[in-house]
């Protein structure tokens, strides 16, 4: 059996000011940087805020990046801030608390869009139930891209040494949580995964992360 190898805890110092804001907002900030937090305005998109400025223009050029992929949503900008066109779409927690959500069919789609990510040499690099998206049509987006690297980052090759999988165990650990009490769906995950990574990386990158 996979075992939950890694669950990293996070701080930041917008949680205080999340928790009078919505819970996507909330759950965004408590896994962000310290350095940009989230909010939800009026027409219900999400707005992430920049304290530095450096990590401002390289989201913009990780979402520039992406952009043509299809595996974010449309986006605009603002003084130190990039507004996603999430109004409408519900994050992935949501969409799985739903009564009836056909679990099996969207994980698998899930990872298959996780894995595309190695496809387009891209890490986002902080997945979780909050930053991935679903709309109408069932079809995922994904926005943060704090800790993201792709092609053109000269450390993306060093960065672990199974880079392009990373993000399908991240994930896989977000949800081995949320299921944690339904063990006929913790199986399934564990098939999943090991349906896109062998054993032995899989064991390097709970290593790598737990080094981190």
């Amino acid at each position: 059996m996979i075992k939950n190898l890694h669950k990293k805890k996070y701080k930041n110092i917008f949680e205080t000011i999340s928790k009078k804001v919505d819970p996507i907002s909330y759950n965004n900030n408590k896994k962000a940087t310290n350095l940009c937090f989230y909010e939800k305005n009026n027409d219900n998109n999400i707005e992430k805020f920049f304290i530095n400025e450096n990590m401002f223009r390289r989201e913009i050029d990780v979402y520039l990046y992406l952009i043509d992929k299809n595996i974010v949503p449309l986006s605009s900008t603002g003084k130190q801030k990039i507004i996603y066109s999430t109004s409408d779409k519900i994050p992935l927690y949501t969409f799985l608390k739903k009564k009836d959500t056909n679990i099996k069919y969207i994980l698998n789609n899930l990872f298959s869009f996780v894995y595309k990510f190695k496809k387009i040499n891209f890490i986002h690099g902080n997945l979780h139930l909050y930053n991935i998206f679903l709309d109408e049509n069932e079809i995922f987006s994904v926005i943060d891209f704090s800790y993201s690297r792709f092609k053109n980052s000269s450390n993306i090759d060093c960065f672990y040494k199974n880079p392009y999988l990373i993000d399908l165990y991240l994930i896989y650990i977000e949800l081995y949580d949320f299921y944690k009490n339904n063990k006929i769906i913790i199986l399934y995950l564990q098939d999943l995964l090991l349906s896109y990574i062998d054993l032995n990386d899989l064991k390097q990158i709970a290593d790598d992360i737990n080094k981190s």
